[in-house]
């Protein structure tokens, strides 16, 4: 931790991804980056100081350096196509400069905690984010491109997983280092992981009744977790703001630590 961070700001910092946006596809020389006020908000009223990332590779160094913890914030589709796989056609893909920014940001966090265990920073994925968590470690196989094709999955059950209609999830894992107590959340996501995957170093640790992955984390780093649900949107206490502050008090316990 810097001596600057230090005696200028209490509040752990939280570095959040932001969505690469062109409003106007005739002016793409207006692009931008865009956060939802919603993201900012959870962590300002969880104790957190947001800083918001500009998706440029060459700054990851610099983010890290001065972040206690990671934000990445749901958005469009994962480019599947990049991958080697074929994109389905309801697939609407996220910025290419986001997707590069985003997958070289989980890469210089696994080295991170290979060469700092201890000191690895908290990282909590929602909903693209926690997609994104699971394809960088499992692959883009791991990924249900449209949940209405997926076998068992009705088109009744993926609308409920979608506009920010409430759902109940569980624990599926009782070894789970993030416990959450069932309870209703709010989604939007037409997209999944699949539940019987290979997630790489990462394992399932709740699900929907229509057994929809709803969490995923990594079992031996200190805070690495994914939800599929928004918490940010959610109004349970425990899987809404609550979540939000299990990241913030994981990054200034961290602080403390250094």
């Amino acid at each position: 931790m810097s001596h600057l961070r230090a005696t200028t700001c209490a509040r752990p910092i939280i570095a959040i991804s932001c969505d690469v946006v062109t409003p106007d596809a005739s002016r793409p020389e207006r692009l931008r980056t865009v956060s939802n006020m919603t993201y900012q908000d959870a962590v300002i009223a969880a104790g957190g100081l947001p800083l918001l990332m500009s998706p440029d590779v060459a700054l990851i160094a610099g983010y890290l350096q001065l972040a206690d913890g990671v934000l990445l914030t749901g958005g469009d589709d994962i480019d599947v196509s990049q991958m080697g796989l074929a994109l389905h056609s309801r697939a609407k893909v996220m910025h290419p400069r986001r997707q590069q920014f985003e997958l070289a940001l989980l890469d210089a966090l696994k080295v991170g905690y290979a060469e700092h265990a201890d000191a690895a920073l908290p990282v909590l994925g929602v909903c693209l984010g926690m997609q994104l968590m699971a394809v960088h470690s499992g692959g883009p196989s791991v990924l249900i491109q449209h949940l209405p094709d997926e076998p068992g999955i009705s088109s009744e059950c993926a609308a409920a997983h979608t506009l920010d209609n409430r759902h109940e999830i569980a624990q599926t894992n009782g070894a789970a280092r993030h416990k959450f107590a069932a309870a209703p959340v709010a989604s939007w996501h037409h997209q999944a992981i699949r539940n019987q995957a290979s997630l790489g170093e990462l394992v399932v640790t709740a699900a929907s009744a229509d057994g929809v992955v709803e969490a995923i984390e990594h079992p031996y780093r200190p805070f690495y977790l994914g939800v599929q649900w928004h918490p940010e949107r959610t109004a349970d206490p425990e899987l809404g703001l609550g979540v939000i502050r299990r990241l913030v008090a994981a990054a200034a316990k961290g602080r403390v630590a250094q």
